[in-house]
């Protein structure tokens, strides 16, 4: 079962989340304000994972491999409390939405410092069945919060996640929100 690996992969990314800046910046500006719903977007296609979204104009693309897995990470431009991520991975599973996300659980649980599951709920994207949790852990001296949902889709189940810090989840839970609604797996 490759779901280990999968959450490995994906806890690997709450380091991007958890980074801060060096030297606290001291911006002449104030800071943006929250991505508004006119935004610009772009489209973004993966042949290999099988899916398209659209994602803010002003967040990176960056695709890899971690070991066998392919992943594709859309990174927020950095602020005064690091940088957020929305993440997605797709693995092929023999098995139910539900099978699959209690062991996500329950190997979130053993790995993670202070896992504490917020939310969790059945819930559809793009008219397929899916499955999210919402959850904190520590991460060396930060506390993580992420958005996971689990989608049964094209053959398998896509991991979608987004990590932030707490101090900008519900700014970013915003536009994870419409990451989700434009989400299509063929």
């Amino acid at each position: 079962m490759r779901t280990l690996a999968v959450l490995l992969i994906l806890l690997l990314l709450g380091c991007t989340a958890a980074e801060r800046p060096a030297e606290p910046a001291q911006p002449e500006t104030p800071p943006a304000p929250p991505a508004s719903i006119s935004e610009q977007v772009k489209t973004y296609r993966s042949e290999a994972l099988r899916f398209e979204v659209s994602y803010p104009a002003s967040w990176r693309v960056v695709e890899d491999k971690v070991g066998e897995e392919e992943i594709v990470f859309f990174l927020a431009p950095r602020g005064s409390y690091g940088t957020a991520n929305i993440n997605v991975a797709k693995e092929e599973a023999n098995q139910s939405l539900a099978e699959y996300v209690s062991a996500m659980k329950a190997n979130a649980a053993e790995l993670l410092s202070n896992y504490t599951v917020l939310k969790e709920n059945g819930r559809q994207v793009s008219g397929q069945e899916a499955y999210e949790l919402v959850y904190t852990y520590v991460q060396g001296p930060y506390t993580i919060k992420n958005h996971a949902v689990f989608v049964k889709a094209g053959g398998g189940i896509y991991l979608i996640t987004l990590a932030s810090m707490p101090e900008e989840f519900e700014k970013n839970e915003e536009i994870f929100e419409r990451f989700l609604e434009s989400f299509k797996a063929w």
